[in-house]
């Protein structure tokens, strides 16, 4: 079976270089054509929530895509030579329009149409509409994006962002802030039995009313092998979340206003240490064991988790 971080590069990575020598219609954007069959999905129970971000110099919004089926590396380097017209270039990036039979064919922008963004603090900023799928080529690594209009201006003090694609789904009036604790590290670590070589990250967030702790921690032990915990501290009890024994490891969370479980749905950031090989947030949902990665970033709202 090919590990969580295989299968995610494997998404991150994906698009299509295609044979297809046919000429098509381009609409002047690919919101007319791409949307097409977005509205019978409009209405389901399908929730999907990623961590968002903003192109200031053209007012838009932008989420990381993967294509239907995965391609090599050589592939998704050749989609660069498929865009059809330039959005944006500077001296580090650059952003290219793919063609709206590449996007009908190789992409799923179902529950894509329109977005709702809040920033970090759950502040509502912005409803999204979709325009176009993008080749993104940037100083750090390529990606495949797919790019939104805001319905309003963005204040110049925010930065980070995240959307959800149901607008129907009830939000808890919770607040989520990362604290410093060194106290707290050296507990996690004394009553796991952590004897780290290294550690790559420790953070901690404290949710209220909750009065919870949500705490990551990631490193190498004595034996050169890589964990990673994502632990609670609720009434002075520590509870395990999660543990990774992969390559990739937690580097930070976002506790989002949406409860199952009495636990908050996250989206997680996982990334592969030194490395920029990955670096994607992944929503997770706690089943009543464990906290559970959920696929394409979707959660369907009529399930209850961990019931079967």
């Amino acid at each position: 079976m090919k590990s969580i971080a295989l299968l995610l590069i494997l998404v991150f990575i994906s698009a299509c270089s295609s044979d297809k020598k046919g000429e098509s219609k381009v609409d002047a954007e690919q919101g007319s054509s791409a949307n097409q069959g977005f509205k019978e999905h409009s209405q389901d129970s399908l929730l999907y929530i990623d961590k968002t971000y903003y192109f200031p110099e053209t007012n838009e919004f932008y989420v990381h895509m993967g294509s239907k089926i995965p391609l090599s590396t050589e592939q998704f380097f050749a989609l660069r030579d498929k865009a059809d017209s330039v959005i944006y270039e500077d001296e580090e990036n650059g952003r290219y329009r793919l063609p709206s039979y590449i996007v009908e064919q190789y992409f799923d922008l179902s529950h894509k149409d329109s977005l709702i963004t809040f920033n970090s603090n759950h502040k509502h900023i912005a409803n999204l509409k979709f325009k176009r799928v993008e080749y993104l080529s940037a100083n750090i690594s390529d990606a495949l994006i797919a790019v939104f209009t805001p319905d309003r201006p963005v204040p110049r003090d925010e930065s980070d962002f995240y959307s959800l694609g149901n607008e129907k789904v009830d939000l808890r009036k919770i607040s989520t802030r990362e604290i410093t604790d060194s106290t707290l590290t050296e507990r996690i670590k004394t009553e796991l039995n952590i004897n780290a070589q290294y550690i790559w990250q420790a953070k901690h967030f404290e949710i209220q009313p909750d009065n919870m702790i949500l705490s990551i921690i990631a490193f190498d032990d004595k034996d050169g092998k890589t964990y990673s915990y994502l632990t609670e501290l609720r009434s002075n009890k520590l509870s395990v979340l999660k543990k990774l024994n992969e390559e990739y490891v937690f580097f930070d969370l976002l506790p989002l206003p949406i409860e199952r479980n009495k636990k908050p749905i996250l989206l997680i950031n996982i990334g592969i240490p030194d490395s920029d090989a990955l670096n994607e947030y992944i929503l997770s949902v706690f089943d009543k064991n464990e906290y559970q990665i959920q696929k394409d970033n979707k959660f369907n709202l009529a399930v209850e988790v961990g019931s079967n």
